[in-house]
């Protein structure tokens, strides 16, 4: 059997958030946010099996005991709009105007992530054959021991995890051709 080689998933892509119509381009009506690469997406599906002793202790039946998605990617570039939504703590550099990330700042131990959650949009390049994800509520973190390249033989870059919670309409994510997934 000769498999179709054009047929095999090469998904580059970009990043928005609070994407609102889906049939225009790029940021589809929402924020764009700076350049990335290494992009995963996630998909948990956990599942406990039951076992039947009658048969030999042999699994009997399979449950899926939740569902959830997490986007990873590492940020290349210094982009406002990105930070703000990363970092808990961001402000505007009190001379270049730039952001600036500050620690400790107005965030606090012990606040709830939820309240940065965005509507997350993974876009493909080319958006008429290729999967899109969207992550309707998505909490960003900072990889927790993030190492940062500072040589000019690496990339400066940020390990960034995007977690998909419930919404209010208790969705999480869609996988697929973008003009397929209803928003919001």
């Amino acid at each position: 059997m000769i498999h179709d080689v054009r047929k095999i998933l090469a998904v580059p892509g970009k990043l928005c958030t609070s994407p609102t119509d889906f049939t225009t381009a790029y940021p589809h009506g929402g924020t764009a946010l700076g350049t990335i690469r290494d992009a995963q997406i996630i998909i948990e599906q956990p599942y406990q099996f039951i076992i039947a002793e009658e048969y030999g202790n042999a699994r009997y039946e399979g449950i899926i005991t939740g569902e959830g998605v997490v986007f990873g990617a590492t940020l290349l570039s210094w982009d406002k709009d990105m930070l703000a939504k990363v970092f808990p703590n961001t402000s505007v550099g009190a001379s270049s105007g730039k952001t600036l990330v500050t620690s400790p700042g107005t965030v606090r131990p012990g606040e709830p992530m939820s309240s940065r959650a965005v509507a997350l949009c993974f876009s493909p390049d080319d958006p008429d054959r290729n999967p899109g994800l969207l992550i309707r509520k998505a909490i960003p973190a900072i990889k927790e021991t993030a190492e940062l390249a500072c040589r000019i033989d690496q990339e400066f870059g940020f390990p960034v995890l995007w977690y998909g919670i419930r919404d209010a309409s208790d969705r999480v994510y869609s996988v697929g051709l973008l003009r397929d997934i209803v928003l919001p």
